[in-house]
């Protein structure tokens, strides 16, 4: 993945003074199409990123052999990096002074099972904006993260009060730059590949915890605490004195779903309030809420994201599952400011035994009703 990666970066440039957007450091396309929106019933080794609680969820035995991921809000996105390779800091704020771009590119390789999940992951975003052009402060982040997460998921009350953490290390590629007009003159010899040349190394932990009362349209409550106290990396190796490794924040995240069973359908819904601990940041860039409707073999998604409609869809072909999303972030400071439209695909194939270690019996019945080839989990 490395050979696949080694062309492409993570330039993020958000105007501080007016903002910007909430930078997330990994992404769902499922989540995606449903207003971001997660931690209340993810069910598979996604649980890792978004809710380790969820790991006691997990039904059957899983290899996930690919689960590639590209996100992109510029169809150009190809051409643009390539002509910003090599360029100085300068003429790439130049080039792209007044324009959105983000794309995101991301692969993983995991085992899970009930109780237990493993990742290895390469995971990479690219987000430029250069919105004032005639006094610019912002930073410049290049970063491509390569890690290793594992984690753990026990039930505290039989299939109703959930507990989960997770431990994760990081290595990451790149940094950040800050920008103003007082250091803009002295980075011309600096160019976008050199913060490649930064290297550094993180720890973190995420915990979760999850309540689902026995109902028919199983409520469930969940809370999620990703990077406890900040994942915080150390140095090993920086090209320039100027590059900054800023650590990752803490994300504290409060959800509420509910799941139902009709005939062969099954119906899923949610609110979330993310990222708790920026208190800088509106209320209504933190809201997201969603509803899922599966079929055997398919899905289709709806939802809000910071105020922005979300759309996706699902094809389950078996081992291969295929999905889909679009949605709109806020680049701006408050919802409604400014929106970018943003566009997902995923490829996964998970190689699976449906063999039940414990789960729940009556979500284990429910699904046993469907086809083994329709089943997403």
């Amino acid at each position: 993945m490395k050979i696949l990666f080694s062309f492409l970066l993570i330039i993020s440039l958000s105007n501080k003074a007016q903002g910007g957007e909430i930078l997330e450091n990994y992404y769902n396309t499922r989540a995606l199409g449903m207003g971001n929106v997660f931690a209340p019933f993810v069910d598979d080794h996604n649980a890792l990123w978004f809710n380790p609680a969820a790991i006691d969820k997990i039904r059957g035995m899983h290899l996930t052999v690919l689960d590639l991921q590209v996100g992109t809000d510029a169809l150009d996105i190809m051409n643009l990096v390539n002509s910003l390779s090599g360029a100085s800091i300068p003429t790439i704020i130049n080039q792209l002074t007044g324009r959105q771009v983000m794309a995101n590119l991301s692969d993983s390789l995991a085992f899970s099972m009930r109780h237990f999940a493993f990742a290895a992951y390469d995971n990479l975003n690219i987000n430029i904006n250069v919105r004032n052009p005639s006094y610019i402060n912002t930073n410049m982040n290049i970063v491509n993260d390569f890690g290793l997460i594992s984690g753990f998921g026990f039930s505290l009350v039989p299939n109703i009060l959930r507990f989960g953490v997770v431990g994760k290390r990081i290595v990451r590629y790149g940094g950040s730059i800050p920008i103003t007009p007082a250091t803009l003159v002295t980075l011309n010899n600096l160019n976008a590949n050199s913060l490649l040349g930064a290297i550094s190394t993180g720890w973190g932990i995420d915990t979760g915890l999850m309540i689902e009362l026995p109902t028919p349209i199983k409520p469930t409550f969940a809370f999620v605490w990703q990077d406890i106290g900040q994942t915080k990396f150390t140095a090993t190796s920086s090209p320039s004195n100027v590059i900054e490794i800023p650590p990752i924040e803490n994300n504290i995240t409060y959800a509420f779903g509910v799941t139902a069973d009709i005939a062969l359908t099954r119906l899923r819904g949610a609110v979330e309030f993310k990222h708790y601990s920026l208190f800088s940041e509106q209320i209504g860039k933190k809201l997201h809420g969603g509803l899922e409707v599966e079929f055997p073999g398919f899905a289709v998604r709806g939802g809000t994201n910071q105020g922005y409609l979300t759309y996706g869809a699902s094809l389950n072909l078996g081992y291969l599952n295929i999905d889909f999303a679009s949605y709109g972030v806020e680049v701006g400071e408050y919802p409604g400011q400014t929106e970018d439209r943003r566009y997902f695909v995923t490829l996964t194939i998970d190689l699976s035994m449906d063999v039940n270690l414990g789960g729940d019996s009556a979500e284990n019945g429910a699904r046993s009703r469907r086809p083994l080839k329709f089943q997403r989990r």
